[in-house]
C-alpha cells in the first residue's frame, strides 16, 4: 500500500515538472508546422490624372423638323383642267407650271380686248386730227368756239377711252396667263387634290395642292429657362469680346443634329428665332434653327436631337467617364495614392462634355484615377500603377511578339 502511494507521488511530481517543457515542444512543433505569411501582390491597373481645361456645356433637346417655307396653291381663274405638268411627292422649281387650265375662253377676251382697243386707238387718232384741222380755222374765227370745244372734249374722251381698253386689255392677259398655275416656291410639293378634267373654281376653299420649301428647313426645339438664361450670358459675353452685337435675336449660335439613327448631320443650324415669351404650361421657350438641307435628308415632322452650346467653364476638373462607379450611395472613383493604396472616395459630378465628367467636388487636380482594373481592386488594395501611354506602349509590344511568333510558326511549318 505505501509503496503504490510513493509511485502515486512521483508521477504526480513528474508530470508537474514535465508539463510546461511538453507544451513548449508542442507548441514549436506547431509553429514550424505552420506556412510562412505570403507577401501582398500588387495589383496592376492603369491611371489617369483629374486634369482642368476650359470646356463647353451643351444642351440637348429634341428637335421637330418643319418646312421653311409652306405655300398653298390655288387657282386664280376659273375653268376645266386640262393639264397636271409635276409629279406628286416631286420637285418642284420656282416659277415652274404646275397645272394648265383651259386657255380657249381666256384668249378669246384677250383678241376682244385687243380689237377694241386698236378701235379706240383709231377714234382717238381722228379725233387729234380733227382737234388739228378745227383750231387753225377757230383762230381765224372761220370755225364756232362750240365746234373747237366739241373736238377737243372728243380727244379726251378718246384717251380715256383708249386707258380703259389698254386695262381690259392687261386684265383680259392676266386671266389668260392665270390659267398656267406656276409655283410660287421652288420645293417639295404634295398630293393634287384635283384631276384633269375636272372644273376649277378660284373660290374653291381647299388648295388644289401644297408646295414646302425644304433647302434650308427649320427645326424647332424647347429650351428650358435655365439653359437659355446660360445661353445669352454666354452669348452676351461672346459679343463683348467681338463687339459684334447683332440685334432682333435673343440668341446667338449654331446647333448640331443628329439624325434618327445615330448619324451626325454633316450641316450646321443657325438660330433664327427665339420665342419673346416663356410658355407658363411648359416652363420653356420655343427656339427655330435654319439648316441648310441639300440632298433632302431632312423631312418636315422628323424627330431629331439637337445639341446646342449653352456655356463655357472654365478650368472645369474632368475625368473619363470609365472612371465613374455609380452606386446607390452616390458616385465614386479610386483613387492611388502615393504609397500605391486605393482610396474609395465619393464625388460630386456635373455635365458630361465629350466623354469627360465634370467633377464639382472631391477631387483635386492631377490625382490619379483607376481607368483600367477597377473591378480587380478595392478600398484598400495594393497597386501597381501605370500611365495609358505606358500601356498602350506593353499591348503593341504585346502584339509584336504575338505576330512575330506567328511568323515563326508558319515558317516551321
Amino acid at each position: 500500500m505505501r509503496m503504490n502511494m510513493d509511485r502515486l507521488l512521483i508521477q504526480q511530481r513528474t508530470r508537474r515538472f514535465m508539463c510546461p517543457a511538453t507544451l513548449c515542444v508542442l507548441a514549436l512543433l506547431t509553429a514550424c508546422s505552420e506556412p510562412p505569411p505570403v507577401a501582398e501582390v500588387a495589383v496592376r491597373v492603369v491611371v489617369t490624372p483629374a486634369v482642368q481645361d476650359d470646356v463647353i456645356i451643351y444642351g440637348d433637346y429634341v428637335g421637330r423638323t418643319e418646312a421653311s417655307k409652306r405655300v398653298e396653291v390655288n387657282a386664280r381663274v376659273n375653268g376645266f383642267l386640262e393639264e397636271i405638268a409635276f409629279v406628286d411627292g416631286g420637285v418642284v422649281a420656282k416659277r415652274g407650271t404646275l397645272y394648265r387650265i383651259d386657255p380657249e375662253p381666256y384668249q378669246a377676251v384677250v383678241d376682244r380686248a385687243k380689237a377694241t382697243l386698236s378701235s379706240r386707238q383709231a377714234a382717238l387718232d381722228k379725233f387729234r386730227r380733227d382737234v388739228a384741222r378745227i383750231k387753225p380755222l377757230f383762230e381765224e374765227d372761220a370755225a364756232s368756239q362750240l365746234d373747237y370745244d366739241d373736238s377737243v372734249a372728243n380727244v379726251q374722251q378718246g384717251e380715256a377711252a383708249l386707258a380703259e381698253a389698254k386695262a381690259d386689255l392687261k386684265k383680259a392677259q392676266l386671266e389668260l396667263d392665270y390659267t398656267e398655275i406656276k409655283s410660287p416656291i421652288g420645293g417639295m410639293i404634295g398630293e393634287s387634290r384635283v384631276d384633269v378634267g375636272a372644273l376649277i373654281k378660284a373660290s374653291d376653299p381647299v388648295p388644289l395642292t401644297t408646295v414646302s420649301q425644304i433647302d434650308p428647313i427649320n427645326v424647332y426645339f424647347a429650351m428650358s429657362a435655365l439653359d437659355y438664361l446660360n445661353a445669352r450670358r454666354r452669348v452676351r459675353s461672346r459679343y463683348e469680346d467681338q463687339k459684334s452685337e447683332r440685334e432682333g435675336r435673343a440668341l446667338e449660335g449654331k446647333v448640331s443634329i443628329t439624325l434618327p439613327d445615330d448619324s451626325q448631320y454633316r450641316f450646321k443650324g443657325v438660330v433664327s428665332f427665339t420665342s419673346p415669351q416663356i410658355n407658363p404650361e411648359t416652363g420653356t421657350f420655343a427656339i427655330r434653327a435654319l439648316v441648310r438641307n441639300p440632298d433632302r435628308e431632312l423631312l418636315p415632322g422628323q424627330y431629331t436631337r439637337v445639341k446646342m452650346p449653352l456655356e463655357v467653364r472654365r478650368n472645369a476638373l474632368l475625368i473619363p467617364e470609365e472612371c465613374i462607379l455609380i452606386e446607390q450611395g452616390g458616385v465614386y472613383v479610386y483613387v492611388v495614392l502615393p504609397n500605391s493604396r486605393v482610396e474609395r472616395r465619393l464625388i460630386f459630378t456635373g455635365s458630361i462634355v465629350d466623354g469627360k465628367m465634370i467633377v464639382e467636388k472631391g477631387l483635386e487636380t492631377g490625382e490619379q484615377l483607376i481607368l483600367h482594373g477597377i473591378n480587380k481592386v478595392y478600398h484598400g488594395s495594393l497597386v501597381d500603377a501605370i500611365n495609358e501611354a505606358e500601356y498602350e506602349a506593353e499591348l503593341e509590344a504585346e502584339i509584336q511578339s504575338q505576330m512575330t511568333e506567328t511568323a515563326d510558326e508558319e515558317a516551321e511549318e
